[in-house]
């Protein structure tokens, strides 16, 4: 994008304290996976439990599939930024208490419905770059 750079250290602690309200935790956790990870907002959105949360505790690398890439050509592995990793954790804690929690639970999923994502309209009040 013209004239876009990325965030600077003091901006990304501005906006992760800025994050308020009842689902402050899970915008936190998807603010902070998204810019230390470099994933797109729609391979963020597509994650589910069952990716990030093996074997009793949080994974050191999270993994998107190749189907929820851009051009599904590969799918892509990222080790876990430790401020990422803490938000996660933070998140997922709250997440795994809701009941019918199960592996295929998203991530980041929506109040509307049983199981399903919240929408990348839905982000818009997240800002993920400065231009």
């Amino acid at each position: 994008m013209k004239g876009c750079r990325p965030l600077t250290e003091p901006e990304v602690e501005i906006l992760q304290q800025s994050v308020g309200g009842v689902y402050a935790a899970r915008d936190r956790a998807l603010f902070l996976l998204g810019v230390k990870s470099g994933f797109r907002i729609s391979e963020l959105l597509s994650l589910q439990l069952g990716d990030v949360w093996q074997h009793g505790r949080l994974v050191e690398r999270v993994t998107v599939q190749r189907r929820h890439m851009k051009k599904k050509l590969e799918g892509r592995t990222v080790l876990l930024h430790p401020e990422a990793k803490a938000a996660l954790a933070t998140w997922l804690l709250a997440l795994r208490q809701m009941p019918a929690t199960t592996a295929q639970t998203f991530v980041f999923r929506s109040r509307k419905g049983q199981n399903r994502q919240i929408t990348d309209r839905c982000i818009l009040s997240l800002i993920f770059f400065v231009c």
